[in-house]
């Protein structure tokens, strides 16, 4: 049996599904006036589960978009395309949390460590189709059609 695997695709969903529960937002604070003082990091996970109705409903939605696309990334490469819209949202998302709700002047909310893992994840995913690192028994492919899986056999 013929097969190969795209290592780059499969290790872009696997960034994507880490990333998840990485903090993607982080409150920061160095005032003593406040309750607290020092950073609070939050994953996409908790994000998606605060959710109230309106104020974060995009974290809801894009995040199961991003999701999706980490699921979709073990099977193809398409699914770094899927990852990119989610993460380029959320990023939108938590730049404007801020002005959604009523967050202290001293409190600086910044994207955290997943956030930017998941867009290194879309873009490993994305770089996959076009320049693929395989292993496997399968001849290399110059077939577009072909090099979007993660993986084949024959």
């Amino acid at each position: 049996m013929k097969w190969w695997i795209n290592l780059l695709c499969l290790s872009g969903a696997i960034f994507g599904i880490v990333a998840i529960f990485l903090p993607w937002m982080v409150y920061q604070s160095d005032s003593p006036d406040l309750s607290y003082v020092g950073s609070r990091g939050f994953s996409l996970l908790d994000l998606m589960q605060m959710g109230a109705p309106g104020i974060l409903h995009g974290f809801i939605v894009f995040g199961i978009v991003f999701f999706a696309g980490s699921i979709i990334a073990f099977f193809s490469g398409i699914g770094g395309f899927v990852q990119l819209i989610g993460v380029i949202f959320l990023f939108k998302e938590i730049a404007y949390y801020p002005f959604s709700i009523s967050v202290d002047p001293q409190i600086e909310i910044v994207a955290g460590i997943g956030a930017y893992i998941g867009l290194l994840a879309a873009l490993i995913t994305i770089v996959s189709i076009l320049m693929p690192i395989r292993i496997g028994t399968l001849p290399r492919e110059k077939s577009i059609k072909n090099r979007i899986f993660a993986w084949n056999h024959q």
